[in-house]
């Protein structure tokens, strides 16, 4: 029914919207402190490798099932799945089009 009827599931949707406000964080587009709950993974090593080249954000170590349900554990596991064309997007209306 959802195919035909051109709807996502809603648990696809949420994934969808927990996606865009990262982005809205990352390009510092989010008041500070949103921004400021996400970093970028860092490496050691002065050697770039792909994993920094495909702006991988640290998953933050939560202890308490409940705090991995937040945004804040969330949004970096949702980011980390999307492809590098969608990191990449220049505009919110090119990310949303790369997550369809």
């Amino acid at each position: 029914m959802h195919e035909e009827l051109h709807v996502d599931f809603l648990h696809v949707r949420r994934e969808q919207h927990t996606e865009t406000q990262v982005f809205i964080c990352v390009k510092g587009l989010a008041p500070r402190y949103l921004r400021n709950m996400f970093r970028f993974r860092q490496h050691d090593h002065s050697m770039i490798t792909r994993a920094e080249r495909s702006m991988t954000l640290e998953v933050p170590n939560l202890k308490l099932s409940v705090s991995r349900k937040g945004f804040r554990y969330r949004g970096p596991i949702g980011w980390n799945k999307l492809d590098q064309q969608a990191k990449t997007s220049e505009t919110l209306l090119e990310f949303k089009h790369a997550i369809r």
